[in-house]
């Protein structure tokens, strides 16, 4: 019995909130009457020309916000012409030993470095050409030796 009473009184304590809420429900009065029951188009047309009770005003609506969205991706790869200024630009350094060269102040490490390579490159050749020299003397020799010893 305890367990049936509980939901019942929690079910009549939400029905009392509602109605203390909603004061408009809860003192709605009777309109009708009983001499009101046969109705005739006189009373409906004056009823509807009458401006309804209560009206429902709703607030002016309110503008939608606008947005703006961008996408920046991250590239991944300079375009043709970023990629060219890029390897074909001088840096800072090459364009100021330009300009030193250009005023004759400065030394032209270019031609330097283009002097001592052909220096090895004479260097390299000369010792490769010394090397066959003395395999093809040794050569000479071992079938000298070989043909005597024949």
């Amino acid at each position: 019995m305890a367990t049936a009473a509980a939901p019942a009184a929690s079910v009549l304590t939400v029905l009392g909130l509602m109605v203390s809420l909603c004061p408009a429900l809860a003192a709605a009065p009777q309109q009708r009457a009983a001499s009101d029951l046969p109705v005739s188009l006189e009373r409906i047309r004056e009823g509807l020309e009458k401006p309804p009770e209560g009206l429902l005003t709703f607030p002016p609506p309110v503008p939608l916000p606008l947005f703006k969205s961008t996408v920046e991706e991250k590239r991944f790869m300079l375009s043709f012409e970023e990629q060219l200024h890029k390897d074909l630009e001088p840096t800072l350094l090459q364009a100021q030993s330009r300009e030193w060269a250009s005023k004759c102040c400065g030394l032209d490490l270019g031609a330097l470095f283009k002097s001592i390579d052909r220096a090895l490159d004479r260097r390299r050749e000369r010792k490769i050409r010394e090397e066959i020299a003395r395999e093809l003397e040794e050569l000479k020799a071992a079938t000298k030796a070989a043909a005597a010893a024949k």
